[in-house]
């Protein structure tokens, strides 16, 4: 059983709920039980708490799945015990959180520079002549 997964509906608030594996591309829809708001309400949509809800994929956006809840369940033989080793660069980040680290995007170089690459390059009259042609 895994606890607290959080499901993220199409239209609707983010809802907790427990699930007994991970979902594969088989299924039809997500089984789930103990369904509840992220404050631990039951859900206004719902009659009973000790329901089995089956929730079709076509409204749900993503599925949230805690590493916590994941090595809880005793599922954990393909996910890494810890978050990956986060570079020098993102020492702003708080410890423990869980982000992943993109490099910066490359500074696009100024029209001078790109003007001064263009200079060196020799003009092929073959080329324009059959240009011309056309």
């Amino acid at each position: 059983m895994i606890r607290n997964v959080i499901l993220h509906l199409n239209g609707e608030l983010p809802m907790k709920a427990d699930i007994e594996s991970l979902p594969t591309a088989a299924d039809a829809g997500l089984l789930c039980t103990n369904l509840r708001t992220l404050e631990g309400r039951k859900p206004i949509s719902t009659e009973f708490l000790d329901s089995v809800f089956l929730i079709p994929y076509n409204v749900i956006r993503f599925i949230e799945v805690p590493r916590a809840s994941i090595h809880a369940s005793g599922l954990d033989e393909h996910v890494p015990p810890t978050a990956p080793e986060l570079p020098a660069a993102a020492e702003a980040v708080p410890a423990g959180a869980n982000v992943l680290v993109t490099p910066p995007p490359a500074v696009p170089r100024a029209e001078e520079e790109a003007e001064e690459e263009l200079e060196h390059l020799e003009v092929d009259a073959e080329l324009l002549r059959r240009i011309r042609e056309a």
